[in-house]
This record gives C-alpha cells, structure tokens and sequence, in this order.
C-alpha cells in the first residue's frame, strides 16, 4: 500500500504543470526513504538519502554548519550500510527472477527521477565525487578509507568496532544513525573475510572469531556460510579440526560481478581462470624479444598492404559512410518527428481528459450547490413556519380563554402519559418473563448441541487413535519379527562360516601331516627303488602308492571328484619333487 501511494504521488508531480516546491520534494524524499527502510531496500534508502542531500544544498540558502554534518553523516552510514552483495532471495535464484528484479528496481528509481538503476559502487562514486566526506563528522569520517580504501584486516574490526560505539553513544542525539549499525557489523564481517582469504591460506576458527569480537561464533559461521553460498567467497570449513580453508578448490570460479573493495592478490582460482590469457601475453613478449627483426618486417608489410587497400577503396568507402551518415540523419529525422507527432497526441489527449475531468468537476460541483440552496431555502421556510405557529400559540396564551385551554390541554396530557404507563409496565414485564425463558430454552438447546458435538468429536479422535495404535503395533511386531529372523540367519551363516573355517585347519594340519609322510615314505623306499630293475617304474609306483595312502588317510576311504582332482595334484607335485 504504502508504494502504491508512492507511486499515485509520483503520478500526480508528472501530471502537474508546475514544478513542485523544494518543501514539498523534501517531505517526499524522506518519506519515501522511510517506506524504502521498512522494506528491507537498503540500496534506494541510501539513493533517496541522496537526493535529500544534494536537494538541500542547492535550494536552502541557509543550511548551517551543524545540519550539513548531520545529513552527510547520515548519507555516509547510509550508503556503507549497503549490503556488499544485492540481496536476492532463494525463490529468486531458484526461478531465475534476474529480469522481475531489473524491471523493479527500474521502476524504483523512476519514483525518484533517476534514468537507471543505482548501484552501491555507483553512489559510493557519487559521495566521493561531490566531495560529501568533508562535511561528515570527524568522529565517523575515517569509516569510508577502512571499509573501501585501506587493506589491514588484522585491525579492520577494532577500528569499525569505535565508530560503532560512538553511534550507540549518540543514541539521544541522533536516532536515525542506530538502525544502521547491524548491516554496519555485517558489511564489515564480509570485508574482513574477503581481505583474510588473500593473505591466508588456513585460519583457526578461533583466531577468525577473536579478529571479529562483536558478533558471536553462531552468527560468524552464518556469515561464512552465507558468503560462501553467494559466491562472494571460497572457502571450507573444517569442523574436526576447526579451521578455515581459502582458494584450495582450484576449480571454483567467483562470480563475475564480484564486489569492489581493498584488494591485495587474487586467490588461485582466479589465476588458473586467467592462466590462458597470461600465457598467451607471455609468449608474445617472448616472440618479440626472439625475432624483433621478422616481426617488424611482417607488420611494416601488414601496414603497406593495409595502406594500399585503403588507397584503392578510399573513394567508395567515403560515399558509403556519407550515404550511411545521410540515412542516419534521416532516420533520426522522422523518428524525432514521429515522437513529437506522438507527444502531441498524447499531450492533446492528456489534455481532453484533464478538460472532461474538470467538466464533471464544475458539473458535479454545480449541482451540489444546487442542491445546497435548495436545502436550505427548505429549511428556512421550515424555520419561518415553526415561528409563525409558535408567534400566533404565544398570541393564544395571552387571552383568558387561551390559556385556560392550554392548561386543561397539559392536564390532559398528563394524565393520558400515567396511564399508557400503568398499562405498560406489567405487559413489558411479561414480554420480559417470556424472552427470558425463550432464552434460556436457546441456551439450553444449544449447550447440549455443543456438548453432543464434543462428545463425538473426542469419540472420532479416540477411535482414530486407537486406529493408529494398532497399526503402530502391528508395524513394530512385523519389525520385531524381521529383526529376530535377520539375527538368526546372520547367526545360521556365521554359524557356516565358522564351521567351514574349522573343517579347513583340519584339512590344512592333515595335508601337512601327509606332506611328512610322503616325505618319509619317498626316502625310506630309495633303496627299494635301486633294487628294482627298470628304476622309474618303481620310483612312479611307490609315488602312486605313497599318494593313495595319503589320500585314504586324508578323506578316510572316501573316494569323490574333489579326492580325485586332490590326487591329481598330489601326484604331479611328487613327480616335480623327484625329478628335482
């Protein structure tokens, strides 16, 4: 409501012949700047301030030296106050509302006469071009160079930290600066944040927190992380070991309208961002300090043979420009007449309806008058016969016969009042009993239509909660079941596994067992080898039967496929052993 006035008074200025009073323009400027602050738009608060303050010095002549420091303070607070990154909500940046916030604030700065959107470097510009900072008081002057100037943010806070004590200590004097003193605290946590991530690498948390001693470690991590969700930041908090991280991700890229401030170096990111462009600058330089020779010769030829084409298309090139020029000027020519052909019409039209409006003003106001008079011819003529019969009622009074009538007339009138109440008042008494027992049957009535609905209010809530009850119940039994059938299988298979486990040591000790047996066997049987005629055959038999017997002692007599692919192994291990 409040920017709809706004902008139906904004309306009414441009629809006015005159221009309006300084006063007038005063008083709306520092409402409006009012109405900005209660929205939250600190941007055009501090732009409307602005406007104040430059309107101020060119109409009153006799501004004195005490409210000069005291709207350039408030200017000064007002455009520092600036939220470093334009404040956008989630819903905006989830629906991509870029094109709704230009047109809006377009719309803003309409109100206040600007012909574009202001930004807060933009009026920082402005406060610093027109000289503003040496009206300001000595006491708030300095926060302009430690905020956009100075790079020091080891005693950044503390500096801030005075200025802000200094307006809390004026809080009788000067009101209007306290409201500014939050977004004071915040604009310093970012630079302060911006300025450490150049010079470090890693921080303690406690180290950030001690360098920012007016907000507490809730609110400082809030910032943190707030920073680092705009893209005005890269760093990583690292909560085990409670440090900060600045510019490890090499692959984070800050966005392009990143804020201006004190600048030191940029931060990794932004080097291997620019690493292309300064590799190409690097190599160009080195080409020249390489061939200096070649390369002049190349642009000395380069710049004859853009001299000749020049030469040979100079001619048509200058009728073609002055051609373009001609049908610019004409273009320009019919456009500005078309506008002026259209501003006409407008102004023609704006003119009709102003002239009908005023019609129906004067029309409207006729008649009201019309009907004025006529009242009040009504009223006087009413007035004139109430005295008249008033008059000839007094004339009548004074004669004998008059006043005995208007004596008996009163007695009579007395008399007929007393009796229209002695009649009265059992009826009204009676009227009375009967509304009272009409309204307590209604009470009655509707108390036990309320109790009804009461009971079968809770009767609903309890059964659906019993409902509830059960299903919960269920629920938890089917969970309980689940639970004890996933603990027995868990227990069946680690049951397995053991068991497995066991029966493979026994396996293992029983193959080392038969290893020593074979080994026995092998080298107690070499003299009956050597007595065997053929040799290998004996030596191949008494494997197979070493072999067998180990398996018959391994399995227990038991012979399947997984005893066969065993023997198997064993006998082409043995055969290995002794031709080795």
């Amino acid at each position: 409501e409040a920017f709809k006035a706004v902008e139906d008074i904004h309306g009414l200025f441009a629809l006015s012949k005159k221009p309006p009073k300084p006063q007038l323009m005063a008083n709306y400027y520092n409402k409006v700047s009012t109405v900005f602050w209660k929205s939250g738009n600190a941007l055009f608060h501090s732009c409307t301030l602005h406007r104040l303050y430059h309107l101020s010095r060119e109409m009153r002549k006799n501004l004195t030296q005490d409210e000069m420091q005291r709207m350039s303070t408030r200017v000064l607070l007002a455009t520092l106050s600036i939220p470093i990154t334009p404040e956008r909500t989630d819903i905006a940046r989830l629906l991509d509302m870029d094109g709704i916030i230009v047109e809006k604030h377009r719309r803003l700065a309409t109100l206040l006469g600007l012909q574009s959107p202001p930004t807060r470097q933009s009026l920082i510009n402005d406060m610093v071009r027109f000289n503003l900072l040496q009206y300001v008081l000595p006491e708030v002057k300095e926060l302009y160079n430690w905020l956009e100037v100075d790079f020091h943010p080891l005693k950044l806070s503390g500096r801030v930290t005075k200025v802000l004590n200094w307006v809390r200590d004026q809080a009788e004097k000067e009101a209007d600066l306290q409201q500014y003193v939050p977004h004071l605290q915040s604009n310093t946590i970012l630079r302060l944040l911006q300025q450490v991530a150049q010079i470090y690498q890693s921080i303690e948390f406690s180290r950030l927190a001690s360098l920012v001693p007016f907000v507490d470690a809730f609110q400082l991590e809030r910032s943190i992380v707030d920073a680092a969700r705009h893209c005005d930041l890269q760093v990583r908090i690292d909560h085990t070991s409670r440090t900060l991280s600045f510019g490890s991700d090499l692959n984070y890229s800050t966005k392009e309208d990143s804020p201006v401030g004190p600048f030191l170096q940029n931060m990794p990111s932004e080097q291997i961002r620019n690493q292309l462009t300064a590799m190409s600058a690097s190599l160009a330089k080195a080409i020249q300090v390489i061939k200096p020779a070649s390369n002049l010769q190349e642009r000395e030829e380069h710049n004859q043979q853009a001299i000749a084409a020049y030469l040979k298309n100079a001619r048509k090139d200058h009728q073609r420009i002055l051609a373009r020029r001609q049908t610019i000027e004409e273009r320009k020519e019919r456009l500005e007449n078309l506008n002026i052909q259209r501003e006409k019409e407008e102004l023609e039209q704006r003119e009709a309806e102003m002239q009908k409006v005023r019609k129906a003003e004067e029309e409207r106001l006729r008649q009201e008058a019309k009907e004025r008079e006529k009242e009040r011819i009504m009223q006087e003529h009413e007035q004139i016969k109430k005295k008249t019969v008033r008059e000839r009622l007094e004339q009548i009074k004074k004669t004998e016969l008059g006043a005995k009538a208007f004596k008996d007339i009163d007695i009579e009138i007395d008399y007929f009042e007393r009796a229209k109440r002695l009649e009265e008042i059992p009826l009204i008494k009676k009227a009375y009993e009967e509304q009272r027992v009409k309204d307590m049957e209604l009470w009655e009535l509707q108390e036990e239509e309320r109790v009804c609905e009461q009971t079968l209010e809770s009767e609903e809530k309890l059964k659906a909660f019993e409902e509830r009850l059960v299903e919960e119940r269920k629920k938890r039994l089917e969970e309980r079941k689940r639970q004890r059938k996933e603990d027995r299988r868990n227990a069946f298979y680690r049951q397995k596994e053991e068991e497995a486990q066991r029966i493979h040591e026994e396996q293992l000790k029983k193959g080392s067992f038969c290893f020593s047996l074979i080994k026995r066997r092998t080298s107690g049987g070499e003299e009956a080898q050597r007595k065997e005629a053929g040799g290998i055959p004996a030596k191949k038999k008494l494997t197979e039967t070493v072999v067998i017997e180990t398996m018959v002692v391994m399995t227990g007599g038991i012979e399947s496929d997984e005893t066969i692919v065993i023997r198997e192994l064993l006998l082409e291990i043995m055969t290995k052993v002794r031709t080795a």
